[in-house]
């Protein structure tokens, strides 16, 4: 069970649906996961 895969799945289908600034958010949050992954 892979819950990251699930989230970013989710996060794809709900920025086709949600406002613009919901989308950078998830965007943004994105991207923070993927630097912690990086550093480690």
């Amino acid at each position: 069970f892979f819950p990251i895969n699930i989230s970013l799945v989710e996060g794809q289908c709900l920025g086709g649906k949600l406002p613009d600034t919901v989308n950078v958010a998830i965007q943004i949050d994105g991207t923070q996961v993927h630097e912690r992954y990086a550093t480690k």
